[in-house]
């Protein structure tokens, strides 16, 4: 499998090589993350853009939200099990990335509430890794997100 452009670009930015052949193992989780569906939660629509360019080369099926209120309406109108995962900003306006996970899991339908929900943010610092996990958030990933370290957090949950 060869990287597209925008997961060069992404490799590229972070100073990592970019690889052009996963191990065989996450490439057969990877390739089985096609047709899921994802909410990408964040407030700027340029890292959502370049995140949904990836996530879309791999046949995943992507649904944007602008903030945290956006994102529980959205996982509480649809049926339960209709999103796979939700890439979830911290810092946003409206409601923040950690109360829209605490809300998401208070929900009472048990498969909306415990739908996979990864933390996407700028902020490396320990106390909102430690938060994150608090809230239920189930994977922290520093932006800007290595493509193969997102498809293979992603493919941990299906």
């Amino acid at each position: 499998m060869v990287l597209s452009n925008m997961e060069a670009t992404i490799a590229y930015t972070l100073g990592e090589p970019p690889h052009d052949e996963p191990a065989s193992e996450d490439s057969e989780n990877i390739e089985a993350l096609e047709g899921k569906r994802v909410l990408l939660v964040d407030d700027n629509e340029l890292n959502r853009e370049m995140l949904k360019e990836v996530l879309m080369d791999h046949g995943i099926l992507v649904e944007e939200a602008e903030d945290g209120s956006e994102a529980v309406a959205a996982v509480k109108a649809n049926e339960p099990g209709y999103y796979h995962f939700v890439l979830m900003d911290i810092e946003m306006p409206v409601m923040d990335g950690f109360e829209a996970t605490e809300r998401i899991r208070k929900l009472p339908n048990r498969i909306r509430a415990n739908i996979p929900i990864i933390a996407l943010t700028a902020n490396a610092i320990p106390e909102n890794r430690e938060r994150a996990i608090v809230v239920g958030m189930d994977d922290y990933l520093v932006k800007p997100a290595n493509s193969a370290r997102l498809l293979r957090s992603l493919s941990k949950y299906q």
